[in-house]
């Protein structure tokens, strides 16, 4: 039973006082989807459906990359953060898999370091060479703090890591674009008085006013969240192709890598830059000259490795290649493969002419070359071998049930007045005449229809054998013409007519137009 009290705005159901008025009690959950229905109250936080996804302030680990390349070569997790909304910020401060670039580092997360696409070369020019690098997305770089950083040629004369490179993080409200989305301050953090405005940056911060690069101008909106910056002038990536007399990078420097002279023996002036052409393989011995990813710069020449050998401007296997096998020129055709340095048929196959076969399976080499099996016959494991239910007789296959030549056994014929009835020859059954070694019934077989114990003539077509005669079928019709030569027909004007057949005759030949006297008309009457 149920008592209900009420009091002075209140009322009370079992024991229970709830203010009139006031919000009910938030519903108790375990996940999102049990808040799902609840338009204001969408998140399941600490147990109670709620507005909010998180605790201000809070932080959890996240990772966005493909399952399996977390903590794998450069890939990490980040953070995400709860911000004074009480919303997750985006996950900042993770590494995903990108494009895989000569660093010594592995990028993609494949578990394979430097493994760059063919014809992409990780040997650099020089020592202490330098270049821009970035490891971070392609797409970020040169957005607010995301930077290039530099890489240099090392002692064993390959590209080593990206260093003083900005990437992504946490956007706070420092006038600057800390998570490269191409905003400042754009967290829900970071509000600010509509209309007003302030000067801004969304360059790398280590190069704002440093050369050509200069700042910009960013209004506050209407929704009090600063909106883009316009006007600011940031890095470009290189120099080597403008060679202006301004710093255009902004790394202090004008034109560092515009060479004008090269002073040092060996050395020449190639794109800009002061190389050794004397163990620089894209420019090997003089500029342009690239020696291939296989080959080495060495004394300005490129030279193939050990094992190989230089065949026109490519190093080959001459144990393997099989367009120089054993020797630059000499091409393994047809199925031929090289090994050893010899062009030879792949295991399994034997050479018959110039080509490979597989002679366990090879119908006209069937166990050896040119052994080739006869018609209704096929090749398995080197032997030529008949169909099921038929048995090899010579060089033919053939049903021992049923062949005259061969009745149960090779060799074995029956007589000419005898068929071969489930392997054993017998007499024709009563009335039946033995023709082309079958037993047909001369009173009924259209193929041989006489009323005599011997094979009789074949009816015409449209005919049927009756009692031993050939006659036509009733309603059966056929061409005639018993006025015509065979030769005058369709010529001119003569056409042949029609028969048709009744009660087992032919009738009269209807339509048939035969040759008449010439008559001067254009026509061909004759």
């Amino acid at each position: 039973m149920t008592y209900i009290r009420y009091v002075v705005g209140m009322y009370c159901i079992v024991m229970c006082c709830v203010l009139v008025g006031c919000e009910p009690p938030p519903r108790v959950c375990t996940t999102d989807s049990d808040c799902a229905t609840n338009t204001e109250r969408q998140y399941c936080l600490q147990g109670f459906c709620s507005d909010k996804q998180c605790i201000p302030g809070q932080q959890v680990s996240c990772y966005e990359g493909p399952a399996g390349t977390k903590g794998k070569g450069a890939c990490r997790s980040g953070l995400k953060h709860c911000l004074a909304t009480g919303r997750w910020s985006s996950c900042v401060g993770q590494a995903l898999p990108v494009e895989e670039i000569c660093d010594k580092a592995d990028n993609d997360c494949d578990g394979q370091i430097d493994d760059v696409p063919a014809g992409t070369s990780c040997v650099c020019t020089s020592l202490a060479s330098r270049r821009q690098c970035y490891t971070g997305d392609p797409k970020l770089l040169g957005k607010g703090e995301c930077a290039s950083g530099t890489q240099y040629c090392e002692q064993d004369f390959r590209w080593g890591p990206c260093r003083d490179e900005g990437r992504p993080s946490v956007e706070l409200c420092d006038e600057k674009d800390n998570d490269c989305d191409g905003k400042i301050d754009n967290s829900e953090d970071c509000r600010c008085v509509a209309g007003t405005k302030r000067p801004c940056y969304e360059g790398p911060s280590k190069s704002y006013g440093v050369g050509a690069c200069k700042a910009g101008v960013q209004t506050c909106g209407t929704d009090e969240l600063w909106g883009d910056c316009v006007g600011d002038i940031r890095p470009k990536e290189e120099e080597t192709t403008d060679c202006n007399g301004v710093d255009d990078n902004c790394d202090g420097q004008i034109d560092e890598l515009c060479a004008t002279s090269c002073t040092q023996k060996g050395f020449q002036l190639c794109d800009g830059l002061c190389l050794d052409t004397r163990n620089n393989p894209v420019h090997c011995g003089a500029c342009g000259k690239v020696c291939s990813s296989i080959q080495q710069c060495q004394e300005g020449k490129c030279i193939c490795e050990d094992g190989l050998l230089a065949c026109g401007d490519a190093c080959v296997d001459p144990q393997k290649s099989n367009d120089h096998c054993g020797a630059c020129g000499k091409t393994c055709t047809n199925g031929l493969s090289c090994q050893a340095g010899i062009c030879k048929c792949p295991i399994g196959q034997k050479q018959c002419g110039n080509t490979c076969v597989d002679t366990q399976i090879s119908f006209p080499h069937c166990g050896a070359c040119n052994n080739a099996c006869a018609a209704g016959m096929f090749c398995e494991s080197g032997e030529c071998k008949c169909p099921q239910n038929q048995t090899k007789c010579g060089n033919a296959c053939v049903d021992t049930k049923t062949t005259q030549e061969h009745c149960g056994m090779c060799g074995k014929a029956c007589g000419q007045d005898k068929i071969c009835v489930n392997g054993a020859c017998a007499d024709c059954p009563q009335n039946a005449v033995l023709c082309d070694g079958r037993c047909i019934d001369p009173n009924t077989d259209p193929r041989h229809c006489g009323t005599s114990k011997a094979c009789g003539v074949a009816c015409t077509d449209g005919e049927v054998c009756k009692a031993g005669s050939c006659v036509c079928k009733d309603g059966a019709e056929r061409f005639c013409h018993p006025n015509i030569d065979d030769k005058s027909v369709n010529v001119g004007i003569c056409r042949a007519g029609v028969q048709k057949c009744s009660s087992g005759q032919w009738g009269a030949c209807d339509g048939e137009i035969k040759p008449a006297q010439e008559d001067c008309n254009g026509k061909d009457d004759d």
